[in-house]
């Protein structure tokens, strides 16, 4: 379990997980409490603070929509704060149930590189913070409708401080190696795919 808030575009979502709207009441010290640490340790088995971006993107894409992209800033200056400057980040890449596992899972990946890549380029945020996984389908906001666009989402969760073993059960940290790996994966999908037209 994972404390959350959602910065949402447009949407109300039902979720078990605290959710909070995108607009007047999330701003960066919404985002900055959603995603520090209580008494700033993040312990193995308990839950991790997270903030969820979802209907960031449409359909089958891994390009960030303009509104999602004003949403990073509030991550964005939340990162750089005192409080959450010293720690590292999953960004983690979800899609809804639609393709096939393996597209689901490069396409998630390829999604939470986006969101990293603002944050980083937009942000300045050390990547080195950030590690980068894709989920595919594995983990719906919504279970009961897994094609819903709620479940086309990146969440950041807190992993601890620098330096800091990740929690058990937490991905391993995805290094430019796999992102260049993982691109030239997806173009030869997509080169196949054109190709047996």
């Amino acid at each position: 379990m994972r404390r959350n808030i959602a910065a949402m575009v447009g949407v109300a979502v039902l979720s078990t997980n605290p959710v909070f709207a995108a607009g007047p009441g999330v701003n960066h010290n919404a985002i900055l409490h959603a995603l520090a640490p209580i008494d700033g340790q993040v312990e193995a088995g308990a839950d991790l603070p997270s903030v969820n971006l979802e209907d960031a993107f449409a359909v089958n894409s891994a390009v960030l929509e303009p509104a999602a992209v004003r949403q990073l800033d509030d991550p964005g200056v939340a990162f750089r704060s005192p409080a959450l400057a010293g720690f590292r980040f999953e960004v983690g890449g979800d899609t809804d149930a639609t393709g096939g596992a393996a597209h689901n899972r490069t396409l998630s990946l390829r999604r939470a590189m986006a969101v990293s890549d603002s944050l980083v380029d937009h942000h300045g945020i050390d990547p080195a913070r950030l590690d980068v996984v894709g989920w595919g389908a594995e983990r719906p906001n919504d279970p009961a409708n897994p094609a819903s666009g709620i479940n086309r989402r990146v969440e950041i969760v807190t992993l601890g401080p620098m330096g800091a073993q990740p929690p058990s059960g937490v991905c391993p940290k995805v290094t430019r190696q796999h992102r260049i790996w993982a691109l030239a994966l997806a173009l030869g999908l997509w080169l196949t795919a054109i190709s047996s037209r």
